[in-house]
């Protein structure tokens, strides 16, 4: 499987040293960060409910990455968030009271942070943090912890009883595989699990720091034992490449606060491996690969997070070094590409429909088919089909992508459908091409009864972010496509590019034939 998201070509040059190329992206981040500010110094076009949480966070990365508090587009961030007011949103508060606690200067700014303290310390129900309505979930409440955190680091008393609720709630979180779910009936994710590790590290460190609160340091004595699975299963298959989703899946939402949430658990713990891996040198080639040639990361959030994590490199550079990295930034620049098929690309729109199956209670229908697509090599219309389900011809959409539940009025959640066409190279020679698909959830591809693609993705952007690489040669092909529904839209679309993604392969035709 080839999942193409960025690629970019460099010149000859030799890259730079990797504690170089993160310097790079840190400054890179850093200036785009400061020309997406206001006039009014703040960040606030995206605040919402979270007034003054844009702005905080914005200042709060600035500052973590490096940029002093005199710094002109800091002050000047400083003094538009002095008149935007208090907040009761949980994410804001949080972020303001890391955001007063970088500063260093705790004098100045504990009597400020007080306001978001009492946010945080009032909006506590049943423990954990909501937005502040309901529901409650493991994401605010992370962000609460890091805020005591950064309050008590002011030098501001957060009640034992607040601790300590915390810490008794966070377990309603965990899911019986042992990891933490955003809400108590929810499935595991390792971006969760990763902030509930970190918020109890942040407990822990509190009943360590100080002997009288003894309430607090007995709860977490007595979870020891579900602690230490729940590491268990994040370091279990352990990867920065995706957010792992229960036992099997993974997802790629909310993967930029899973990157932070990783690198403050391991901070806060110490830890310079999880699962036997250099999990800072992992998620920073994962972000070097994907930033923006502008110094971006998709969004301002994401760019946030990006250079959050980044930030713990430190390089003194001399002056051939700073000359040499600065070659090497402009030629990524101008060699940098977003590979994605041109609009001109034609959609696959002749397609056999086969399903759909439905899934049993806890069985994963593309761990375990149905029916063995290796020995799908033909397929008609009116034909049985996979489990002697007929294959039914239908015609898709040639702009944009299909829901297969309102195509077929046969909506499925929890199942599976199976696709069928034919690719034709008409030349005298193989040729190499990209088959472009937008999924929400899993699929399996196949090409003449191999499979060439398989990902048990769940809840993604329904975006062509999926592309396969494939050599079709002379004569006709059956392309066979496995999708899952998970819940919500069975999506789908398929497209055939040449390898750059510029144009239709010359002499290859797609679809299904009469008869």
């Amino acid at each position: 499987m080839n999942l193409l998201l960025l690629a970019f070509t460099l010149a000859q040059a030799e890259p730079p040293p990797f504690e170089l190329q993160v310097n790079h992206a840190i400054a890179t981040g850093v200036e785009w960060l400061r020309r997406e500010q206001k006039p009014d110094g703040s960040w606030g076009d995206l605040e919402g409910e979270h007034r003054g949480g844009w702005t905080s966070l914005a200042l709060y990365t600035l500052r973590k990455s490096g940029v002093p508090p005199g710094d002109d587009s800091f002050r000047r961030g400083i003094q538009a968030l002095l008149t935007i007011g208090p907040t009761q949103s949980t994410y804001a508060a949080s972020v303001h009271l890391l955001l007063c606690e970088s500063i260093n200067q705790p004098a100045t700014w504990a009597p400020r942070a007080q306001t978001s303290l009492d946010v945080l310390i009032r909006g506590q129900r049943d423990g954990l943090w909501g937005y502040p309505h309901d529901p409650i979930d493991l994401s605010n409440s992370a962000f609460a912890l890091l805020g005591l955190r950064a309050a008590a680091a002011l030098g501001l008393a957060v009640p034992e009883t607040t601790l300590t609720a915390a810490a008794q709630a966070i377990w309603r979180h965990q899911r019986s595989d042992r990891g933490f779910a955003y809400g108590p009936d929810g499935d595991s994710t390792a971006s969760i699990t990763a902030a509930a590790l970190g918020g109890l590290a942040i407990l822990q460190d509190f009943a360590d720091a100080d002997p009288g609160l003894r309430q607090l340091d007995i709860v977490l004595r007595k979870r020891a034992r579900d602690h230490e699975a729940a590491i268990a299963w994040f370091e279990n298959a352990f990867t920065l490449e995706h957010n792992r989703h229960g036992r099997w899946r993974w997802t790629p939402s909310w993967q930029y606060p899973h990157l932070w949430s990783v690198e403050r658990w391991a901070g806060f713990t110490g830890r310079g491996q999880i699962g036997g891996a250099d999990w800072y040198r992992l998620g920073a080639e994962w972000l070097l690969a994907r930033q923006h040639p502008d110094g971006q990361w998709e969004s301002r959030e994401n760019t946030c997070f990006a250079l959050l994590f980044l930030r713990r490199a430190t390089v003194t550079q001399d002056a051939r070094a700073a000359e040499a990295l600065a070659e090497w930034g402009e030629q990524r620049s101008a060699t940098w590409k977003e590979l994605r098929p041109a609009d001109a690309v034609p959609r696959v729109t002749e397609w056999l429909l086969c399903g759909p199956w439905t899934a049993r209670t806890g069985t994963e229908l593309l761990q375990e088919p149905p029916f063995k697509p290796g020995k799908v090599l033909r397929a008609a219309a009116g034909d049985a089909g996979p489990d002697l389900k007929k294959w039914q011809r239908i015609r898709l959409k040639a702009d944009g992508w299909d829901d297969l539940d309102a195509v077929t009025l046969r909506p499925a959640d929890q199942s599976l459908w199976a696709l069928a066409t034919w690719l034709e190279n008409t030349g005298a020679e193989s040729a190499g091409a990209l088959l472009w698909f937008a999924f929400e959830d899993g699929w399996s591809v196949w090409l003449d009864g191999e499979e060439v693609s398989r990902s048990l993705r769940i809840g993604s952007p329904i975006v062509e972010d999926t592309a396969v690489s494939v050599r079709l040669a002379p004569g006709r092909h059956l392309l066979l496509v496995l999708l899952e529904d998970n819940g919500g839209a069975a999506a789908f679309s398929c497209r055939v590019s040449t390898p750059d993604g510029s144009a239709q392969p010359p002499g290859v035709r797609a679809g299904v034939p009469a008869g």
